[in-house]
């Protein structure tokens, strides 16, 4: 089982539509961070407006 949880906040999130979608976003995410002088360290940003961190994927 798969999770993604947030390099800064904690937050979790373990549906698989969230995980499917973080997957699909990974590569325009990992563009765009570069295009800013920034190295991606997760999949993709964290949904949570106020929180700078990224969504990581973890085997449960």
């Amino acid at each position: 089982m798969e999770k993604l949880v947030c390099d800064r906040c904690g937050t979790e999130y373990t549906d698989k539509e969230s995980i499917e979608g973080a997957k699909q976003y990974q590569e325009k995410w990992a563009k765009l961070c570069r295009e800013d002088g920034v190295e991606p360290r997760g999949l993709s940003a964290c949904p949570i407006i106020t929180c700078a961190g990224e969504l990581l994927l973890k085997e449960v």
